[in-house]
């Protein structure tokens, strides 16, 4: 990641220049996903660069979903998505600004990739809990690698009305 990060800070200045570092240095399988070294949240970093509009050495730590790249590109260059399509995404442009924006409550994953001997997942997270499709809730930051799912009879009632949002999530995202 640090040679990507470099040949970014070394390009050309561009107007929007959004790179996402995405290097997975190590792979484990423990449960049915892609493991990094941070634990098992599935953490990206993304950085970009928009020299006038994006304040310099920010971090934001908010939630960003692949789905709200298009509404941000489109937020950003002023365009307008086709009548009638549904756009599922959230812009974050006004999190490059530096403002407070529409920070998401959670993000999805359906993971199930055909080209290699990976498994299928699906799950719902916010920033502390991962919910997997078959009923698994981890505390990623008590339980970096989810390696022991909260039992139900052992959740506390906070952890309960988490596993009820995210469980909406992956029942509505079919």
């Amino acid at each position: 990641m640090a040679k990507t990060f470099l040949s970014f800070r070394k390009a050309p200045q561009n107007p929007f220049v959004p790179v996402i570092l995405k290097g997975h240095q190590r792979i484990a399988k423990f449960r049915p996903s892609l493991r990094e070294e941070e634990g098992a949240h599935f953490a990206q970093k993304c950085v970009a660069q928009w020299k006038g509009h994006i304040p310099a050495g920010k971090v934001n730590q908010d939630l960003i979903d692949f789905t709200d790249f298009l509404p941000t590109l489109a937020e950003i260059t002023k365009a307008k998505p086709p009548a009638g399509v549904r756009i599922d995404g959230h812009s974050f442009a006004p999190q490059l600004r530096g403002q407070k924006g529409r920070p998401r409550e959670w993000i999805f994953c359906h993971y199930d990739p055909r080209w290699a001997n990976f498994k299928f997942t699906r799950y719902a997270q916010d920033k502390r809990y991962k919910l997997y499709f078959d009923g698994a809730l981890f505390d990623y930051r008590k339980d970096p690698l989810e390696e022991s799912p909260i039992a139900e009879k052992a959740m506390t009632a906070a952890q309960a009305r988490v596993r009820q949002k995210l469980q909406k999530v992956l029942d509505t995202l079919k």
